[in-house]
Order: C-alpha cells, then structure tokens, then sequence
C-alpha cells in the first residue's frame, strides 16, 4: 500500500502549476468583484405562477400579512432543557410578549410534547 501519491494524483506532479491557476482564477474573480450581485428577494426565489405563492398572496390578502422575529436561545452552560435554562427560557418569553408591538410569542415551552 505503499503508492506515491504523485503518481495517483496527476495533478500533483506540477504542485507550482495548480498554484498559479488558483492563483489566476482568484485573480480574475478579485477583478470582478464590485460587478458581483445577489439578490435574496422573494422575487427572485419563487418561480412566477407558482400556485402555492398565489394561495399565499391570497391568504394574506385575505387576513393580513405577518412579520416573524426567530431568536434562539442557548444556555451558557448546562443542558438547554434544564430547570434553570427552561426558567430563564420563560422570563425571555414574557418579557418579549411585553414588548409594544408584538403580537404573540411562541417558544419550546408552548410546544404540545
């Protein structure tokens, strides 16, 4: 089992080579850099006439929109599940829920186990 890895790897040979192409190909994409865009917006993330986009237009047209804040929780130390992190897991929920604006707040506390 003793193979020279140079050999089983062609590309190995030329180490210097697959340096500079990496080298180049960082290059170039350094150069273009500023032209680089990328837009995340639900237009561009769903396919037009898709039919559950259109269930959801209507159904928010119908009741309303809704904006979600996700936050996570993770204790310094100990188990998540805890009694000391579950405590300090409910007086986090509360005083979101206390926050003027917010409409509800649901955490692992609420969840049917």
């Amino acid at each position: 089992m003793n193979s020279d890895y140079r050999r089983d790897f062609g590309y190995l040979k030329y180490p210097w080579l697959v340096l500079l192409i990496c080298g180049l190909i960082a290059v170039a994409a350094a150069i273009k850099i500023d032209a680089f865009r990328f837009d995340a917006s639900s237009d561009t993330l769903v396919v037009e006439g898709d039919p559950d986009l259109a269930q959801f237009e209507d159904i928010v047209e119908t009741f309303g929109g809704e904006h979600f804040l996700f936050l996570t929780y993770g204790p310094n130390s100990g188990s998540p599940f805890a009694s000391d992190s579950l405590e300090t897991l409910k007086a986090i929920t509360i005083e979101l829920a206390d926050v003027v604006g917010v409409r509800g707040v649901f955490s692992v506390l609420d969840a049917p186990l």
